[in-house]
């Protein structure tokens, strides 16, 4: 899962997040096996960071549920509430959702997408890791083409999705 940390002492030199509604860097989750390494992205449906999983001695990479714009974290800047009680039901709906979503990805056995590897409930909120993979996201390299691709890129692309 993931790529092999190559240092003795297993730690990353990274700064620290500077957005309060991030998990910080050394933050560890599911009961310390994994530690937080960096921030990767955020979407409308999460936050994604490297993390160090302790029990394999690799990198993967973790998806944390948080909806931008209706979450934030508490004055102790883990677990994750909701801003606004009238979207309580509405938030934990779309957990059930992004719940749903890994136990999908977790049962499809494909080279063209990711894996998943494990589920849990922590800070009032929903995680799965899966591998971490090195590259640009597709929608960097449409932009730094500038143009749309040709149609036989899209073609190679769908096939395979």
């Amino acid at each position: 899962m993931g790529q092999v940390i190559g240092n003795e002492d297993n730690t990353q030199t990274v700064t620290n997040n500077a957005n309060e509604n991030l998990l910080k860097v050394g933050v560890t989750l599911n009961k310390g096996r994994y530690r937080i390494v960096n921030f990767l992205a955020s979407g409308g449906f999460g936050n994604t960071y490297v993390a160090y999983d302790t029990s394999f001695d690799t990198l993967c990479a973790i998806k944390e549920f948080f909806i931008k714009g209706d979450s934030q974290r508490d004055k102790n800047n883990m677990n994750v509430v909701v801003s606004n009680p009238d979207k309580i039901q509405m938030f934990n709906s779309l957990k059930d959702k992004f719940d749903r979503e890994a136990r999908r990805l977790y049962a499809i056995r494909s080279e063209h997408v990711v894996s998943v590897h494990d589920r849990f409930a922590e800070n009032n909120t929903s995680y799965y890791t899966m591998d971490l993979i090195e590259g640009q996201a597709l929608s960097n390299i449409m932009k730094k083409e500038g143009k749309p691709f040709p149609e036989q890129k899209v073609i190679e692309i769908i096939a395979q999705m």
